[in-house]
């Protein structure tokens, strides 16, 4: 009877598993920490390749805003890039990687729920890349000008003591 009993358990408990109530493997969050630490990995071996990743994100960025967030669609849009450099197109595919992993998790095409996650790679992009500071343009000095400060600048030393 014992027997039974425990085998009647355990075929009761197969049925329960894999209901909708359990946790996502990863949360956008960490999606984008891994992302942005891919990313900057990759930029610190290569740092030639971020004008490039700079691309490739302007393009996952975009995707992240419309309804297909397929990676065969992102993947097709990144292929009219262009992208020459080897680098450039190993860091870019490492984070594609990790989105086309949570998307064949997910199983769906629901923007829904694939969304928050590309999002989340397109933030990982974003932060993992270098801040560009803009350069203040420089007024254009005449010479006139340059000899008239270089003039007031320049003033008779006493004489030494002797």
């Amino acid at each position: 009877m014992k027997y039974l009993i425990t085998l009647a358990s355990l075929t009761a408990s197969l049925f329960l598993v894999g209901c909708t109530t359990t946790t996502p493997l990863i949360t956008p969050a960490a999606l984008t920490s891994d992302v942005s630490g891919g990313v900057k990995i990759g930029l610190d071996v290569y740092p030639a390749a971020a004008p490039d990743v700079a691309l490739a994100r302007d393009v996952i960025c975009a995707a992240a805003q419309s309804p297909n967030t397929s990676p065969d669609a992102i993947v097709a849009d990144l292929a009219a890039l262009n992208i020459g450099s080897s680098q450039s197109k190993l860091i870019v595919d490492g984070a594609l990687f990790a989105y086309e992993q949570v998307y064949a998790l997910l199983g769906t095409n629901a923007t829904a729920q694939a969304g928050p996650y590309l999002t989340a790679t397109c933030a990982g992009l974003t932060a993992g890349l270098p801040v560009v500071t803009p350069v203040v343009p420089v007024t254009p000095v005449t010479p006139a000008a340059a000899a008239k400060v270089a003039k007031s600048a320049h003033q008779t030393l006493p004489p030494h003591l002797k």
